[in-house]
């Protein structure tokens, strides 16, 4: 396949090792399927996601030590909604991209381990869904590729959007409505609310009219 996912262990210093998930994507495979311009609007929304995050976190939570978890870092501010990008690197055959590690898994391996969902999970989750598009659409994209396989599980059971490789940049319009018609002049009828008598002649009657002959002479 073009696309293959991976686990990856790397220590972030202090004894601490932290798991990343590698995404490993295939040159010619990619080339082949035209699809290097979906990789790349994948790119551009997660690295606008961490400049925005990054941004987030600096106001809200200035006491983060450097070996924190980083997705704690981003629980606590309102960009919690995507895969963290970490870095993005290639060699001559494949590109390759870091990223966030969910525990949890995705939406759809949970929803076949539980068959049916409760009725207060579907509320968990389409809330969460909800928000979650919301930021995407603040960050000025469309995901476009919404589904279970898509939605992926933190180690607390919250989601997370993965696979933004359909997604697309949306230029915002705005809509001006058109100009509202001229005002009537105060001497027509229609600006009184009195409908107009048609002209002389103007009137179509659907009756002939019979002469009357007189007879009695």
């Amino acid at each position: 396949s073009a696309v293959s996912s991976s686990g990856a262990a790397a220590s972030s210093g202090a004894g601490a090792t932290r798991i990343f998930a590698l995404k490993r994507m295939t040159k010619r495979v990619m080339i082949s399927k035209n699809q290097m311009e979906h990789l790349q609007a994948e790119r551009n929304c997660l690295s606008q996601y961490n400049a925005e995050s990054a941004g987030n976190s600096t106001n809200t939570n200035t006491s983060t030590s450097p070996g924190e978890n980083a997705s704690e870092a981003l629980r606590s501010t309102d960009n919690q909604w995507l895969v963290q990008l970490f870095a993005t690197f290639e060699d001559s055959h494949s590109l390759y991209m870091v990223l966030e590690f969910c525990a949890g898994g995705n939406l759809m391996n949970l929803l076949i381990r539980e068959n049916v969902f409760s009725e207060s999970s579907c509320r968990f989750y389409v809330s969460e869904l909800v928000l979650a598009i919301e930021w995407v659409h603040k960050l000025g994209y469309v995901h476009r590729d919404l589904k279970p396989d898509n939605i992926l599980l933190d180690h607390r059971g919250h989601i997370k959007l993965t696979d933004l490789g359909l997604c697309k940049r949306v230029v915002e319009t705005v809509e001006v409505p058109p100009p509202p018609p001229p005002p009537l002049p105060p001497t027509s009828p229609l600006s009184a609310g009195i409908a107009p008598l048609p002209p002389p002649g103007s009137v179509e009657t659907d009756t002939a009219v019979t002469p009357v002959v007189d007879t009695t002479a």
